[in-house]
């Protein structure tokens, strides 16, 4: 069995998830309101993360090249998460559909696998990126070296990621349009800011309010981002983006209560009504 402890502390470490349940469940993220919960799928919160990188960019933090291949990232960085969110499984610790925090932990490997190999179709640069945000987050829970040698399923997944970056770096290296963009440097700095846009977005739709966003990758090294609610507005500081404020939005859909069965709980996500998350960033 996989020591569920290590990947548990790294669901509420890094975001991601750990758990025997069913394949059956699906995930989706959970914003408590007064009125209930706020059922954001992993789509719309990628499509987040994929407005903020639109935006991003600066004298200061320099312009993300090759744009439109991190912007493709940025937007579609959870696709293999697509078929779940479309029918939620219901948590019965909860009452309330599974998150990508207790998701199980075989289905959001497999999720991980098909929706980096989506990207990589789209765009192989999108796709090493993306590739590389995964391996990001599996080489963290590696860090006790133990836990790692029992953890077949997370050693597995590695594999997996690291064969297929090697087959798309190996054209992307030998194309010269594309040749500077994949050097080792080039590509740890559009890591990290995958890694930044993806960890920005999630903390406007938990939210998780204020927060640090580390090593960001800017115009002369790096920097830490801090984020914060302001007075009806999010403020982020230093400011990275182009415009002098910036507005984004997602969505959900509003569960009261909770439920006994899956059922019912479908039944009231499809008769639920679609509520708009909108956001002002502001210096």
């Amino acid at each position: 069995m996989p020591p569920l402890l290590s990947y548990r502390l790294i669901a509420i470490v890094f975001g991601q998830i750990g758990s025997t349940r069913s394949d059956e469940t699906r995930p989706v993220i959970l914003r408590r309101t007064q009125g209930g919960v706020l059922c954001i799928e992993q789509a719309d919160h990628a499509a987040l993360a994929g407005q903020l990188a639109r935006a991003w960019g600066n004298d200061r933090f320099g312009e993300p090249t090759p744009r439109e291949a991190l912007e493709l990232a940025a937007e579609r960085h959870d696709d293999g998460m697509r078929e779940f969110d479309r029918s939620p499984g219901l948590d019965p610790a909860t009452g309330l559909p599974y998150t990508y925090l207790t998701m199980p932990r075989d289905a959001h490997m497999s999720a991980w696998k098909r929706g980096t190999r989506a990207v990589a179709e789209l765009s192989p640069y999108a796709g090493v990126i993306v590739s590389l945000h995964r391996s990001e987050l599996l080489e963290r829970h590696r860090r006790s070296w133990w836990r790692a040698l029992l953890d077949r399923t997370n050693r597995a997944q590695l594999r997996w990621q690291s064969k297929l970056r090697a087959q798309l770096l190996g054209r992307l290296r030998q194309d010269p349009s594309w040749a500077e963009f994949a050097t080792a440097a080039a590509l740890d700095g559009n890591r990290r800011l995958l890694r930044t846009w993806d960890r920005l977005s999630l903390n406007l739709c938990l939210p998780d309010l204020p927060g640090v966003l580390r090593g960001v990758p800017a115009a002369d090294g790096s920097l830490d981002l801090t984020v914060r609610e302001g007075d009806g507005t999010v403020v982020v500081a230093p400011w990275p983006f182009a415009a002098e404020t910036v507005e984004v939005e997602t969505q959900g859909r509003l569960l009261e209560g909770r439920f006994d069965r899956e059922e019912e709980m479908h039944a009231a996500l499809a008769a639920a009504p679609v509520h708009r998350l909108s956001f002002a960033l502001r210096r």
